[in-house]
């Protein structure tokens, strides 16, 4: 046995945990999410705009505003203007799902560069496959990344920040806000956080001056603060044009509680299924956390010779370590995720965002404490054994979603380009809000629904002034029931060319009824599958 662990390495094993970990990513051309295929849509239609395509200029314009949500869809639109929208997405979600363990392990050696906290970075993987990123949120996903990235970096090399350096964390900074807001305002309060105790726990080994430790934290900071200035102008500008929001709403306290029982931020498709092995992963987390806090109290030696107020200081100041920053953060986070919103500003899913940072910190500080190696080594086969068996679940939720995903992008082989699709919804499964967008990934055409364009803070808006006043054959938009689409009565009138359907119509239905009539009468079936169908406008 020893001879074999003799030739074991570590890293290599991480390197396969991470490979076995991309299975679900590889069981079709596509890891079909809620809003994944509206931002592939969309990063082909930023490379229509900046082809100059006006048929495209016509419907949508790009935001004059710098504002977050911005990274995955300028990566995506980089890839897809050599590689098909399947293969860009690929290699965009390979950077994620590769990047953020690697990113993880390298911040916590960063941390603790002698310790055993590396071996804990096998417990990033099923943060890998979160709700989030399920739910195709691309941009906060990688944000994660961008955020380990930048504080690995700063930490690195504080206290030796050339130039060259300062420009490096700059665009890490930078590349963080255009991911995600939350995630940025994180970052920089975790940043400056820590200088501020790095640099108190520096004055507090000496005689203690005001005026020293004032010097010290300028010579330390300024650098930090002048690759943060441009991030966090853009962020305050983006906070400052936006009007007071009162829509704002708020989930119970008990339904908190539980989503941090079941580790909800990783349950997606099947909370009875997904949630018997994320409890598992829960009662993993509170043995690590439990053994970590008596191995730190363990540790502690006092004089039995002092006085009773000098065991009580030294107590508590051998109780709180500087590593310890990460338990008051976990803390802080938590202190968010009851105290804010679900839902404001147009932003939603905020609780579970900041449940999955909450782990995320707890776990971190977790690596960070003296554990035996044998103990962290049983958690982690352990974990490895549960995520092992979401990855099945994954894998075959990837493949089935996979066909409905195929059949829509097979169809806009049919549609001529530039040409204005109406999408019409009649899947009964959720997660195909926005498939109709999967006809548009690799070439031009304007799809006519696009939830992007209808907020503020993507790279698109729609262009509300000069689209054409649509409609659906000889029926305008307010002679069809149950449906809506974007467009101006102020213009030009034209039909759209093709309609798309995904699902059945059902005829019984009042809505569908007056839609299947015009249909009949100014369209023509041009093909159709098990899946969907579409329609041409009859010339």
């Amino acid at each position: 046995m020893r001879e074999i662990l003799k030739y074991f390495k570590e890293e290599y094993f991480f390197g396969l945990m991470v490979l076995i970990h991309l299975i679900p990513l590889f069981q079709g051309p596509f890891l079909p999410t809620m809003d994944g295929a509206a931002h592939l849509y969309n990063s082909n239609l930023i490379l229509q705009e900046l082809y100059g395509n006006e048929t495209v200029s016509q419907f949508f314009s790009m935001n004059s505003e710098w504002v977050p949500n911005w990274s995955g869809h300028f990566i995506l639109a980089f890839f897809n203007s050599f590689l098909p929208g399947y293969l860009a997405e690929k290699i965009f979600l390979l950077i994620y799902f590769i990047g953020l363990p690697y990113a993880f392990r390298y911040f916590l050696k960063t941390l603790q560069p002698d310790g055993n906290a590396y071996l804990l970075s096998y417990f990033i993987l099923p943060f890998c496959y979160s709700f989030m990123m399920l739910m195709g949120f691309y941009n906060f996903s990688i944000a994660i990344l961008f955020f380990f990235l930048s504080a690995a970096y700063w930490i690195q090399n504080r206290d030796q920040l050339s130039w060259k350096k300062t420009i490096i964390l700059g665009l890490l900074l930078l590349s963080t806000y255009f991911s995600h807001l939350v995630v940025f305002g994180l970052l920089i309060f975790v940043l400056f956080v820590h200088l501020l105790l790095s640099v108190v726990s520096k004055n507090m080994k000496e005689a203690f001056s005001v005026r020293t430790f004032f010097l010290d934290l300028w010579q330390t900071s300024w650098k930090l603060v002048l690759a943060s200035v441009i991030p966090l102008l853009l962020a305050a500008s983006y906070f400052f044009s936006r009007s007071e929001n009162t829509d704002v709403n708020y989930l119970e306290f008990r339904e908190l509680v539980d989503w941090l029982k079941n580790l909800r931020p990783l349950i997606m498709y099947h909370e009875e299924i997904e949630g018997s092995k994320t409890i598992k992963m829960v009662y993993l987390f509170a043995i690590l956390f439990v053994v970590g806090m008596f191995s730190k109290i363990n540790r502690i030696q006092l004089d039995s010779n002092s006085t009773l107020s000098t065991q009580v200081k030294s107590f508590f100041n051998q109780l709180f370590h500087f590593n310890d920053l990460w338990l008051g953060l976990s803390l802080f986070v938590l202190y968010l995720y009851f105290k804010l919103p679900d839902g404001a500003q147009g932003a939603g899913f905020i609780s579970v965002r900041l449940g999955y940072i909450f782990y995320l910190f707890i776990l971190i500080w977790i690596a960070l404490q003296r554990l035996p190696k044998w103990f962290i080594w049983f958690n982690v086969i352990c974990m490895l054994y549960l995520n092992y068996n979401l990855n099945v679940f994954y894998k075959q939720n990837a493949i089935d979603l996979n066909k409905t995903a195929i059949a829509c992008s097979e169809l806009s082989q049919e549609i001529e380009p530039n040409s204005i699709v109406l999408p019409i919804n009649r899947s009964n499964h959720w997660i195909h809000g926005h498939f109709s967008n999967y006809l548009g990934i690799d070439k031009s055409m304007i799809i006519l629904e696009n939830y992007e364009a209808s907020v503020d803070y993507f790279p698109l808006k729609w262009n509300w002034d000069d689209m054409a006043n649509t409609s659906l054959g000889n029926l305008k938009i307010h002679e069809i029931e149950c449906l809506w689409w974007p467009q101006n009565n102020e213009n030009e009138k034209k039909s759209v060319d093709y309609v798309f359907i995904l699902g059945q119509l059902n005829i019984d239905n009042p809505c569908d009824s007056g839609l299947q009539v015009e249909l009949s009468n100014s369209f023509s079936l041009v093909k159709n599958n098990e899946f969907c169908s579409l329609y041409k406008l009859n010339h």
